[in-house]
């Protein structure tokens, strides 16, 4: 028999073959079992993540308990990506608190905030909050409720200058490498632009501009994929956006970024001496 919250009465009643009945006196048994209820919860909606760090979502909830809030002896929540099993704590998919932190009670309901530091490669799409509590009786209650994580697209560049150093006039420098990082949650194309100086339209045309007199043409600075490719056949950079066929994939895997590198050099032709040279190379990450 499952008996209700409160006092039940029963007694024992037996009958003999001959229709003669007797009856037990009357036995009382109080039943308070309450378990515990997380009766609202609430999710930080539409998480734009950080570039390459770190992002901290919410999990707020309350729960409550007829023996009062002090039988509540645990909270912890789930956060998850959708129709993703539960299991252990992957930075792609799953996060886990397992001690949330107690904000405030009153009479039966207590209140707990829980926190998660979400990667930037975080996988997007529909995320899940599922907060479980426990009380002293070891009774459990849970609740769930949705969230999302946005696309991210990110990239980060090192070094941040491409410095060729000193270059001997109508002479090629050697390789200079420009690696190319995945800071986001999508696999991303490459697109990449260069101009002179550090005004994209004065610097139309050239790679770099130059102190004094002479200017050095946009064609003159190129890019590869693989260093062993000479001079010659690299590709020539240019002031429209051009793709470079290099697609980053997203990282998976903790500590182990997707990195990319790109060879490049400039052409110096042989003309009027120049003091200093500078110039901008601009890049872009897109969808596939």
């Amino acid at each position: 028999v499952n008996l209700s919250n409160g006092n039940n009465t029963w007694r024992i009643s037996c009958t003999e073959m001959f229709g003669k009945t007797a009856l037990t006196s009357i036995f009382n048994i109080n039943a308070s079992v309450f378990y515990p209820v997380v009766k609202s919860i609430n999710a930080d909606q539409n998480i734009m993540l950080n570039a390459g760090s770190t992002k901290l979502a919410l999990c707020n909830f309350t729960v409550s308990d007829g023996n009062n809030a002090s039988d509540i002896s645990s909270a912890n929540a789930t956060f998850f990506l959708y129709n993703t099993s539960i299991g252990i704590a992957d930075n792609n998919t799953i996060y886990i608190n397992s001690s949330c932190s107690k904000i405030s009670s009153f009479n039966n309901d207590s209140n707990f905030s829980c926190s998660f530091d979400v990667y930037y490669y975080a996988t997007n799409g529909t995320w899940n909050c599922s907060a479980t509590t426990v009380d002293l009786q070891s009774l459990t209650g849970t609740n769930i409720t949705s969230s999302s994580i946005q696309t991210l697209y990110a990239l980060n560049i090192s070094p941040s200058s491409l410095d060729y150093a000193n270059i001997t006039a109508n002479a090629t420098t050697s390789n200079k490498d420009l690696n190319i990082t995945n800071f986001g949650n999508m696999p991303m194309n490459i697109s990449v632009l260069g101009y002179g100086g550090n005004n994209q339209t004065n610097g139309s045309g050239t790679a770099m501009l130059c102190t004094g007199r002479g200017n050095i043409s946009i064609s003159n600075e190129r890019f590869a994929l693989n260093n062993s490719d000479e001079f010659a056949i690299k590709t020539q950079l240019s002031s429209s956006n051009q793709d470079m066929k290099l697609t980053v994939s997203k990282q998976n895997i903790p500590s182990t970024q997707i990195i990319n590198s790109t060879y490049w050099q400039i052409f110096v032709p042989l003309s009027t001496p120049r003091v200093v040279c500078n110039g901008t190379i601009k890049f872009t990450a897109s969808s596939p």
